[in-house]
């Protein structure tokens, strides 16, 4: 096992809804005053707020909000939710759980159908390993001879099989040279949960099934010395 310590992880979360929903919340309707009374203490601001309507297709039509000081921005269309976390820092996990909360339920109250769909769930990292233990992990996962030292691996791609009682619809990683940091991993999780949705098992089960790719590709997180 190589030991590694988190640079930098970027979070996407996707709602994508059962059916097409028949509304967007804009400014004038009881959803959009429903989202911004529960947005109001993460940090939410009049001149972050943006609905576009770039064409006549109802379908282009977006209501954009950026929070926390513009690291993280929700999305919502007529065909998903979605909520993109530019960097995590520790302690975040009640906010996003309090977002993605306060913006499903005004939507359920609009309309009971937002409720069902399936959970898209991305996390790019960027893990900082040992000095070129990088490119040994990714030779040891492309099975590169050591006799041929002209071909430098750069990426390696996987399907994960899980379990059948497990709530896994789908899951992806690649495994690629970080080209941010020296030295380090860039590690790109794709999780698909079907629904019903319930916030806080799913932000644990991401937490359980984060750390089972980590371990099965071969790392595991240094414990920081007090």
């Amino acid at each position: 096992m190589r030991d590694y310590t988190v640079e930098q992880t970027s979070l996407n979360f996707k709602w994508n809804y059962k059916r097409m929903m028949s509304f967007v919340p804009t400014p004038g309707t009881p959803s959009f005053a429903a989202i911004c009374k529960g947005l109001t203490s993460y940090e939410l601001d009049a001149s972050r707020i943006t609905v576009d309507a770039p064409t006549t297709r109802f379908g282009d039509v977006m209501l954009g909000i950026a929070l926390l000081g513009n690291r993280a921005a929700l999305r919502f269309t007529p065909s998903f939710l979605e909520l993109y976390v530019t960097s995590l820092y520790d302690g975040d996990e009640e906010r996003l759980l309090g977002i993605v909360n306060a913006a499903l339920t005004a939507l359920e109250e609009a309309d009971s159908d937002s409720a069902q769909g399936e959970a898209h769930v991305r996390l790019a990292c960027h893990l900082k390993l040992a000095p070129l233990e990088n490119f040994a992990l990714l030779r040891d996962h492309l099975k590169i001879s050591d006799t041929i030292t002209d071909l430098i691996p750069e990426a390696a791609v996987y399907q994960i099989e899980v379990p059948k009682e497990s709530r896994i619809k789908e899951l992806r990683v690649v495994i690629a040279r970080s080209v941010a940091y020296e030295d380090a991993l860039f590690l790109d999780v794709n999780i698909v949960y079907p629904g019903p949705l319930e916030t806080a098992v799913l932000a644990r089960q991401v937490e359980a099934d984060f750390n089972l790719v980590v371990e099965k590709i071969g790392l595991r997180e240094k414990v920081k010395v007090q």
